[in-house]
């Protein structure tokens, strides 16, 4: 489920980073406005949502319940940027508290990194590379890289995105260079 919401987000997800870019054009295979993902969003919301309501009754899965709090965190701050991207309205998520918690209850470190990326870039940063977790820390950069426009950011993320065959992050990589000529 988790998974799959992950993938089904990316489009949504690309689409935000782009308005953040400094061109505030987002490409045709991106979007074709910033309404254009609403259904995606609507339907992963749901979806995380029944799977909460699910787990949380059983009253087992900590993981579960966690992973779903990160992904409806996630919905949230989508659509936030994609309906203002700049500048950005104080978001008020309650999901990512009860996700990064929720991933600690369940003593999860390796998930970790992908709640705090949506709440601090720092502490992420420092359990993956203690971890070590290349791929969440390629996110680190990533992120830190299309938020900041910050090149060197971007230089450790295509690094470790090509090292490790890390293809999810291809296409995000891609815009991102692509929005980095004009940084």
């Amino acid at each position: 489920g988790f998974q799959y919401c992950d993938w089904q987000l990316a489009p949504a997800e690309r689409a935000a980073w782009h308005l953040l870019s400094s061109t505030g054009v987002t490409p045709v295979e991106c979007s074709h406005g910033r309404d254009a993902h609403a259904t995606e969003l609507a339907e992963v919301e749901r979806r995380a949502s029944t799977t909460l309501k699910w787990v949380t009754a059983a009253g087992i899965d900590l993981l579960s319940a966690a992973l779903d709090h990160l992904t409806l965190a996630r919905v949230g701050l989508i659509r936030a940027i994609l309906a203002r991207p700049l500048p950005q309205p104080t978001l008020d998520l309650p999901h990512v508290a009860a996700a990064v918690n929720g991933l600690r209850n369940a003593g999860r470190q390796d998930f970790i990194p992908r709640g705090l990326l949506t709440a601090s870039l720092a502490e992420a940063q420092q359990i993956a590379e203690r971890g070590p977790m290349p791929l969440h820390l390629a996110d680190v950069h990533l992120h830190r890289a299309r938020m900041f426009r910050d090149k060197a950011e971007l230089a450790k993320a295509a690094k470790l995105i090509r090292e490790h065959g890390y293809g999810l992050r291809d296409d995000e990589l891609a815009d991102a260079e692509e929005a980095a000529r004009s940084w």
